[in-house]
């Protein structure tokens, strides 16, 4: 069983995707002043859509980000990587909404750049990769989801430190698709060995492993687990005030944070 607040999920993941861009891909250099001018506004939409996401406006935050990536389009060009780095954002922001589809698209589109605009390694890859995966889950292409998954976690393995907690969160994402397709000896092999390494390289408190830890998953249990009322089909994260039952009749469980203070 595992828990999490959304707060913090969506911070951690704001950050981790900030951090991708600072460290790999390179500001801005126009050529003109018009076309500076342009870079600029789009400099402040992406900005923009990211903090309306983290203020729980996603109709707002969805009108941003389509803006800043259908102007970086038209000013960079579809290969440029402030493009791509849009791109990334908005499918993740897209997969959160239940927008499956776009994000697909999206992530598709970065995927495609892999050994032209973007080398193999550019944390953009396999990240979009991930997306693409859990997308893929979601519409039911099940096949489709574990070669995306698998292979953005072979390309995590092959290119970061062995003690990176991206490789964690790729292992534990992998587990949550075994669970989806019922192989359950192969999900809580790959979830319990996510934890130990996550909070290994995080610490127990930090968000990214309370992110991973506050979800709650069944492996294939008889009677089935139910959250707040409904019978779990996959991983879902939990968050302060929900009920778990254990079976359609056994005992009611209300779930508490002392964490979500803090958080």
């Amino acid at each position: 069983m595992s828990q999490q607040p959304r707060p913090g999920l969506k911070q951690a993941r704001s950050r981790s995707r900030q951090t991708a861009s600072s460290l790999s891909w390179p500001p801005s250099q126009p050529a003109d002043a018009e076309l500076d001018g342009g870079v600029r506004v789009a400099d402040a939409l992406n900005a923009l859509a990211t903090a309306l996401d983290l203020q729980g406006k996603p109709a707002a935050a969805e009108s941003a980000y389509a803006e800043t990536l259908a102007l970086r389009r038209r000013l960079l060009g579809p290969a440029h990587p402030d493009y791509t780095f849009t791109a990334f954002n908005y499918a993740g922001f897209s997969f959160d909404q239940g927008r499956w589809d776009q994000a697909v698209r999206l992530s598709r589109e970065i995927v495609a750049l892999r050994g032209t605009a973007l080398p193999e390694s550019h944390p953009a890859v396999a990240g979009a990769l991930q997306t693409l995966g859990k997308c893929l889950d979601q519409l039911g292409d099940h096949a489709g989801a574990v070669t995306a998954l698998r292979e953005s976690l072979e390309l995590r393995k092959r290119h970061l430190a062995v003690d990176s907690w991206l490789i964690a969160s790729s292992e534990g994402v992998l587990g949550e698709h075994y669970t989806i397709i019922a192989d359950y000896a192969r999900a809580e092999a790959l979830l319990v060995g996510a934890d130990r390494k996550l909070t290994a390289a995080q610490g127990a408190d930090s968000p990214r492993t309370l992110a991973n830890v506050r979800r709650l998953v069944d492996l294939g249990s008889r009677n089935g687990t139910y959250l707040n009322g409904r019978r779990l089909e996959r991983p879902a994260p939990l968050h302060h005030g929900d009920r778990m039952r254990l079976g359609e009749r056994g005992p009611v469980m209300v779930v508490g944070f002392e964490a979500c203070a803090r958080l």
